[in-house]
């Protein structure tokens, strides 16, 4: 005789989440128009946010943005668009603008403590804490320095994000940055120099 209820099929397991990328690239006009060629130079499972209010109409171009996004797919790295999710694309970068059809962002600019609230009630997993030093990209900025980004990225870790460290990196600077708690780094400036993708 058959049972009245018959057992339920096991559910599907979770999907694997990419690994943490530690090279992060935020993408700007300094880059240059040929972006596809500057995220060949991040070393694979990399991160690269486009950003369209700080590039120009040639990086943006849709035949860039389809080299991009199979350069992305060739190296397994992350690929994100500032507020929204284009097709092709991994996830959204909340950038402070309206982020289309109420996207999700996967990660957030954290500047003081309750951008930590702002960005777990967001649903982000990453947080990129900044500016830890002085950089070009906020001329005449001062950083928050090695204590204050200690203290965002543990509050980052209890919320259940990663911290990423963002402003005036490079690899050396990382290596102080990943003993208070940074996972990654993200930057302009350093990926022009192809000595500091190499460095760890």
């Amino acid at each position: 005789m058959l049972p009245r209820h018959p057992p339920k099929c096991p559910s599907k397991p979770p999907k694997a989440t990419k690994p943490t990328p530690q090279f992060w690239l935020m993408a700007d006009l300094r880059l240059g128009e040929d972006l596809p060629a500057a995220a060949r130079k991040l070393p694979p499972q990399a991160a690269i946010i486009i950003r369209p209010h700080a590039m120009t109409s040639g990086q943006l171009a849709p035949a860039s943005l389809r080299q991009l996004r199979a350069v992305a797919r060739a190296r397994r790295s992350l690929l994100l668009h500032a507020n929204q999710i284009p097709p092709g694309f991994d996830g959204a970068h909340a950038s402070g603008g309206k982020r289309r059809g109420r996207t999700q962002p996967l990660s957030f600019p954290v500047h003081q403590p309750r951008d930590i609230a702002a960005a777990r009630r967001s649903g982000a997993r990453y947080a990129l804490i900044s500016p830890l030093y002085a950089s070009a990209s906020h001329v005449g900025a001062a950083g928050i320095g090695i204590g204050r980004f200690h203290q965002l990225a543990q509050a980052a870790k209890r919320a259940g994000m990663v911290a990423i460290a963002l402003g005036g990196m490079d690899a050396a600077r990382f290596r102080t940055a990943r003993r208070h708690g940074a996972s990654g780094w993200a930057a302009i400036s350093a990926w022009l120099q192809t000595a500091a993708i190499n460095a760890d």
